[in-house]
């Protein structure tokens, strides 16, 4: 018979009536916050469907009666996605890089690259995704050093066109604005511990 624990309870504590009772109250509230986490994903996917009318009725109405999918080729190509994304990707790449080089004070490129990287590689993949998904959201200060359109990022270009076009296709691009970061997220959640990193 196995000894193992499951996590917060033990087998035995598992067993007992009591316990299970507790460990249906703890499945309901991870099943209760996992759903308010992944609502506001699902919400602005499903709002990027609708017509510009149908997004702002009272009420929830996740799915539309006729999806429009056009709707999210029509936020790429309008809100030129694919130009913020190279800009976004451009300004959050450097600062990733501008972060990494602070690790450990190394100034020194040759220090940097056989000291450095070799012992620091689980904690520069954290650092890098987490200053990833910082500068890819950050709004203020692209904001402010970025006043031509074309050179913009995605969370500003997205914040002065937002009058200029329907909510529905505001939230077509704020949804695949989203993805890279939740694609980040998701693989630092998947594959940081295998580095030996422990929080």
């Amino acid at each position: 018979m196995s000894t193992a624990n499951r996590g917060i309870m033990s087998n035995t504590e598992w067993r007992s009536p009591a316990g299970r009772l507790i460990g249906l109250l703890y499945i309901l509230v991870l099943v209760f916050a996992g759903m308010m986490v992944i609502f506001p994903f699902i919400f602005s996917f499903t709002a990027g469907l609708h017509n510009s009318i149908d997004v702002v009725k009272p009420g929830i109405h996740l799915w539309p009666k006729q999806p429009h999918w056009e709707n999210y080729l029509d936020a790429w190509q309008r809100f030129k996605l694919g130009r913020l994304f190279l800009n976004t990707a451009i300004a959050a790449g450097g600062g990733v890089l501008a972060q990494l080089a602070q690790i450990d004070g190394a100034s020194d490129m040759h220090m940097f690259l056989n000291i450095t990287l070799p012992l620091s590689s689980s904690v520069l993949l954290v650092l890098g995704l987490f200053a990833f998904i910082g500068f890819w959201g950050d709004f203020l200060w692209p904001f402010l050093v970025l006043r031509e359109s074309s050179l913009q990022t995605i969370s500003v270009r997205l914040y002065t066109l937002a009058r200029g076009f329907g909510l529905n296709l505001f939230m077509a691009a704020s949804f695949i604005a989203m993805i890279p970061p939740s694609i980040a997220a998701f693989y630092l959640q998947r594959h940081a511990p295998r580095g030996g990193l422990t929080f």
